[in-house]
């Protein structure tokens, strides 16, 4: 009896519309664990269970992968906020906003602190400045958050249940605070996990808070 082929083991059910994301998934694994520069698209086609060939049907290149993989953990990640951004109450107060904050706050640093989120700020770091692709990619989607970030504390402001009369500045400061973390952890050796802990986020939040007079 003829054996079938197991050459390739799909890790997912095989639907195209899907698939390019199926391989950048698989490529953040690979090259944040080996390193981009060391990695190889046989590699990442192993990991995405596909041939090697079929990844030139969605990416060009190893680049455009690369920056393709951080965008699109980045755009999953910040669908998340968009509720808290988008939608807002007939009145504004400052109990109404400060429990917005908090979510926006607390659901930006449980992101910060997940394992796929490490695995892309490790590439960003890494490899941001060699990669022209990759460093417009990733300013424009964090050019996203800023003014969305900003845009809310303006209306907040404007409903003076805040203290902000600067909120493109403040937007850029509340993110830098949580971002920090992160980015000490892989940069300086740092302990790593701070921002998985419920009880440190809260009190970040809370200092952030009273900034804003909140």
């Amino acid at each position: 009896m003829k054996k079938a082929c197991t050459r390739y083991r799909p890790r997912w059910k095989r639907r195209p519309e899907a698939r390019p994301n199926e391989i950048a998934s698989a490529a953040l694994d690979v090259f944040a664990g080996k390193g981009y520069e060391t990695a190889t698209l046989e590699e990442v086609a192993k990991q995405a269970g596909i041939s090697k060939g079929t990844i030139y049907l969605y990416y060009p290149n190893k680049e455009h992968l690369l920056a393709a993989c951080v965008e699109k953990h980045m755009t999953e990640s910040l669908e998340h906020l968009d509720a808290f951004f988008d939608s807002w109450e007939a009145n504004i107060t400052k109990t109404t906003i400060r429990q917005r904050l908090i979510k926006i706050l607390n659901t930006f640093m449980e992101i910060l602190g997940n394992e796929k989120s490490r695995k892309a700020i490790k590439l960003v770091l890494a490899e941001r400045q060699k990669s022209k692709l990759l460093r417009e990619k990733h300013k424009r989607r964090v050019l996203e958050v800023y003014r969305k970030l900003a845009e809310f504390l303006r209306k907040a402001d404007e409903a003076g249940a805040i203290d902000c009369p600067k909120p493109i500045e403040m937007a850029r400061a509340l993110l830098g605070f949580i971002v920090i973390f992160p980015v000490a952890e892989e940069m300086l050796g740092v302990p790593k996990g701070a921002l998985k802990s419920k009880h440190t986020r809260e009190h970040l939040i809370e200092f952030a808070l009273r900034g804003l007079g909140l």
